[in-house]
């Protein structure tokens, strides 16, 4: 088969499978088969495929079919402009946590004394590395999984910060000893109850420890809250992303003893409760 034929038919497969994007991913996987660019796809449509790789593209194909996440057969994800890494060890990143990266940006660039963040949770390091890349802070990995650590890891140097990057294996501050003026986090907060409602991608293909935020959803949150007051220097920042219908209980939480101020909770694009930022109060 030439490569428009394979589109085709690689097309065909994937809608059957009820992939709403089919036609453009049939393209990706093709590129990446045949290691070139979409517009050298366009260009060169009528060559012939050689067998080797046609079998490649139907392998992925059937893998794509089975609900397998594109970017785990492509093991890339761009985020923030930055191409990342992912696999099964880490959440694939998304959108709206671009959002938050771009809060923490702007407040960086508007205090000076910002020098250090620690983005906890990690996983791939897409929040992090893409802090670290885009300003001239200093930045912490945190991740209880050393897998996903490994990912963080390879990411900061695919994104040339690995001098700018310290990597902490730790179970949320259990194992961070000092404090930071930001601390940013996109915790399990998917409560336990509805994983199994989830898109066939995430729930059977995402790593379980990055999605279960426990009965509530709220689990990490109550942690974080408690212990990063003590990992906060004076008129430190936290934000942190939530879920679409916890943000009332996310400004309870952090208004409740008074260690926190300015606490306000920042809708998405689609117009969804989904960050909360707040700062430590002044000692």
């Amino acid at each position: 088969m030439n490569l428009n034929e394979l589109i085709k038919v690689g097309t065909k497969s994937l809608n059957n499978a009820g992939i709403s994007n089919a036609k453009n991913e049939a393209k990706m996987l093709l590129c990446y088969v045949e290691n070139i660019t979409n517009s050298e796809l366009f260009l060169s449509g009528d060559e012939e495929a050689h067998k080797d790789k046609e079998a490649e593209f139907f392998s992925l194909i059937d893998e794509r079919s089975k609900r397998k996440p594109i970017q785990h057969i492509l093991e890339t994800q761009e985020f923030m402009g930055l191409t990342f890494r992912v696999n099964e060890h880490v959440l694939i990143p998304r959108r709206e946590t671009e959002e938050l990266v771009e809060i923490a940006i702007d407040l960086i660039k508007k205090n000076d004394r910002i020098k250090d963040v620690l983005d906890i949770c990690t996983g791939s390091g897409a929040i992090g590395v893409s802090v670290a890349k885009l300003t001239n802070v200093f930045v912490s990995l945190a991740d209880l999984s050393k897998e996903a650590l490994d990912v963080a890891k390879y990411n900061s140097e695919l994104n040339g910060v690995n001098g700018k990057i310290t990597v902490i294996n730790s179970d949320l501050f259990r194992s961070i000893n000092q404090s930071f003026d930001m601390i940013i986090s996109n915790p399990p907060y998917i409560e336990s109850t509805e994983i199994p409602k989830l898109q066939q991608e995430v729930k059977d293909y995402e790593p379980l420890m990055a999605l279960d935020g426990g009965e509530d959803g709220l689990c990490f949150y109550r942690r974080i809250v408690n212990e990063a007051y003590d990992h906060l220097n004076d008129k430190g920042f936290m934000l942190l992303e939530i879920g679409y219908n916890q943000g009332e209980e996310l400004i309870k939480m952090l208004n409740e003893d008074g260690r926190y101020i300015n606490v306000k909770v920042l809708k998405d694009l689609s117009k969804n409760d989904r960050m909360v930022v707040a700062e430590k109060r002044e000692v």
